[in-house]
């Protein structure tokens, strides 16, 4: 900054009190420019108490557009629409950019899709099909050359139709905490409230998007009991109805999925705090398995753990379902996806039908995470996924693990859960 007025030292005497408070304001402004700071900031956004509401003038900071500007030249590249730069989204990734600068980075492995998924329903934000990037650079230039075959092979997927980005620079040493998040966000949701009160009978309605069809909503009620709701779809396929608080105080998850060629997909998830309760913490941390059979008892035991505390019956391990989930979870990994519908073994009847397992019903959780506790627990917050393992009609379970990476270090497990009843 520039200051025309001549030095201080040679006009004593206007250094009075009443202007020192200026000239610390000053000082910190010449302070801000030297290093290359911007001058406006964007101001901290409460915590959201409407899921899916309309953001009018929202503002981004000169590292935030920077992103955008980034992102859109490697979707450009590979000749797709550039995902939407979102405020809730944006709002998540700077919170989390500012907690990364806080411990100074040495908090990256406890932010689970879980905790990340806490993060964005305090913004509002429904998305259930995220993907994130963590990083600290010393300059926004190097995300560039960190992210961008990664990511650009993905846009260039159309994995994405949203995105938020979030900075938080350092002066000493200089450096920036970097936080992306990337969704597909099928649907279009009007707008539903974060909290309710017992007895609240409150309407849902929206539409697919992207090519999704047959919409499906689930609830699961603070006692864990998951029920599916019946939705009124209309010709144009809008759908709405009304989910009921009624059970009492707790926390409410509702959830909406579609289906697309790679079979059913959650599209959306809210958990509603009804009453006067505490929203429940989520773990940030989970122990890492040293192989994949560690991996695939921890998730069994917790399985039997979690049927157990809910009361239903625990569930005999069966190899013969391990080997089809473990094939599946190798594909996922080696193809880069996590779906139920394999391009080459198509959906788990087909996989099971073709391992010759006889069965009389037979159900499947996918989930990818950085470890596969996370990626279990992460299934429990699903209700759709949460009555697979709840069910008390099932009797057999075979768990596949695959570990993974992400191309920058770090690491992924993809996690098959195959549940069945056999004749």
């Amino acid at each position: 900054m520039n200051d025309p007025r001549p030095p201080l030292r040679s006009r004593p005497r206007r250094l009075s009190r009443f202007r020192l408070p200026t000239l610390l304001a000053l000082a910190a402004m010449a302070l801000a420019t030297a290093f290359g700071c911007p001058a406006r900031t964007t101001p901290e956004v409460p915590e959201s108490i409407i899921f899916n509401s309309p953001v009018v003038g929202f503002g981004y900071s000169r590292e935030e557009l920077e992103l955008r500007t980034m992102v859109a030249r490697w979707a450009a590249d590979t000749q797709r629409a550039v995902p939407e730069l979102d405020p809730g989204l944006t709002v998540t990734c700077r919170r989390i950019a500012r907690q990364l600068k806080e411990a100074g980075g040495e908090s990256m492995s406890t932010f689970t899709n879980a905790v990340i998924q806490q993060e964005l329903t305090r913004a509002g934000v429904s998305d259930a099909a995220i993907r994130t990037q963590m990083a600290t650079v010393s300059g926004l230039g190097d995300l560039d050359r960190l992210l961008k075959d990664s990511i650009q092979k993905e846009l260039g997927e159309g994995r994405y139709t949203h995105f938020g980005v979030g900075v938080a620079r350092q002066l000493l040493p200089p450096g920036y905490f970097a936080m992306m998040i990337f969704s597909r966000r099928p649907i279009a949701l009007d707008p539903f409230p974060t909290e309710a009160a017992v007895g609240d009978r409150i309407e849902l309605s929206g539409i697919l998007l992207g090519g999704l069809q047959n919409p499906r909503g689930y609830v699961a009620r603070p006692s864990g009991v998951v029920r599916e709701v019946l939705l009124d779809i209309g010709p144009t396929g809008a759908f709405r109805t009304h989910i009921f608080f009624d059970e009492g105080p707790g926390i409410y998850r509702v959830e909406l999925s579609g289906e697309s060629s790679f079979g059913p997909e959650i599209v959306a998830l809210m958990p509603v705090k009804v009453g006067d309760v505490e929203r429940e913490e989520v773990a940030e941390d989970y122990p890492i398995a040293a192989s994949e059979s560690e991996a695939r008892m921890w998730v069994f035991a917790h399985v039997n753990q979690a049927r157990k505390d809910a009361g239903a019956p625990p569930l005999e391990y069966d190899k013969s379902l391990e080997s089809v989930a473990q094939s599946h979870a190798e594909e996922m990994r080696r193809l880069n996806y996590a779906a139920h519908r394999s391009p080459t073994t198509g959906m788990v009847t087909d996989r099971a039908n073709a391992a010759g397992i006889k069965w009389r019903r037979i159900g499947e959780n996918v989930a990818l995470n950085q470890s596969a506790l996370a990626a279990h627990v992460s299934l429990l917050e699903s209700p759709a996924h949460r009555a697979n393992v709840m069910d008390p009609e099932f009797t057999r379970i075979g768990i596949g693990v695959a570990f993974g990476d992400d191309g920058h270090g770090h690491r992924l497990v993809y996690l098959v859960e195959n549940y069945m009843t056999p004749f």
